[in-house]
């Protein structure tokens, strides 16, 4: 298996939170906040998002933000990202961030 480096930012209007891991392709991975290494909804829980903006080195990833009490997707998006930033509005329209809630990449390396 290999790894990469995979940067996202959730914005919404006035504010942004930035997170980040060295992830594993091919398998789901949480990203942490990029200050404290804390999960998604210990560092914006209450905040509604309504995009993201997402870096990594090479291939194609799908984000997403599920629920670790009920399992719940409340958000999932495709990433097409040959080199550099892509950003997007959430196709579903705002999130709020609520307890238990974090923030997964599945990335897979280009030529796979």
């Amino acid at each position: 298996m290999t790894t990469q480096a995979i940067k996202v930012t959730l914005i919404s209007p006035g504010f942004s939170c930035g997170l980040e891991l060295t992830a594993t392709d091919d398998g789901w991975n949480e990203l942490l906040d990029n200050v404290d290494g804390l999960s998604l909804f210990k560092v914006a829980q209450g905040r509604v998002f309504n995009q993201i903006s997402a870096y990594y080195t090479a291939g194609g990833a799908i984000c997403r933000i599920r629920n670790l009490k009920t399992s719940a997707v409340k958000m999932i998006e495709g990433m097409t990202m040959p080199k550099g930033v892509h950003s997007k509005p959430f196709d579903y329209g705002p999130v709020t961030i609520q307890d238990g809630d974090i923030l997964e990449v599945f990335c897979t390396v280009a030529g796979s």
